[in-house]
């Protein structure tokens, strides 16, 4: 069907997308793994891998299943054993962000903490830091038009909605 534009996708929590100077868009899908392997996947065309005749529920079972798929596409990251649950995520976009410009911004709810995920121009993963390890589990990240980040957390009682801005 030519309607659909990538499949094998296991549990989504987020969609990110970057527009580059040229016009060309790059987005990322974040997926929840079962036990392990939550993924980030670069968009493009075809099968990322994951069995739609599996079980939801499925304990240890990895994203790509590549001996049942095995041209299914890599992830560009994976949390490996344990799964760090992540969830909504945004680019980071602005010179003030200095090393972080153009790098995903991903709110990790079991992990409990901001995961910056920077890339080449290629789109592999250069570089994995933590940040905002201190505010529980985090659900949403999104980038305000002044620049700084809102992040909410999901804990269950006084949630907050965190402000977080670039040094300068």
């Amino acid at each position: 069907d030519p309607r659909i534009y990538s499949y094998g996708h296991r549990n989504t929590q987020g969609l990110a997308f970057a527009f580059e100077p040229l016009g060309n868009t790059i987005g990322f899908s974040v997926e929840h793994g079962s036990t392990i392997d939550d993924e980030v996947n670069r968009l493009v065309r075809g099968n990322f891998g994951w069995d739609p005749d599996a079980k939801y529920s499925e304990q240890n079972v990895p994203m790509t299943d590549k001996q049942k798929f095995p041209d299914a596409i890599e992830a560009t990251w994976r949390s490996g054993s344990p799964a760090q649950a992540p969830s909504g995520a945004t680019f980071i976009q602005g010179d003030a962000w200095k090393a972080w410009d153009g790098s995903l911004a991903i709110a990790m709810l079991k992990s409990k903490h901001l995961k910056i995920l920077s890339f080449d121009s290629s789109g592999k993963l250069t570089k994995e830091e933590r940040a905002l390890t201190d505010k529980g589990r985090l659900r949403t990240v999104r980038q305000a038009p002044d620049g700084s980040l809102y992040i909410t957390t999901d804990n269950g009682n006084n949630d907050q909605i965190i402000r977080l801005v670039s040094k300068q």
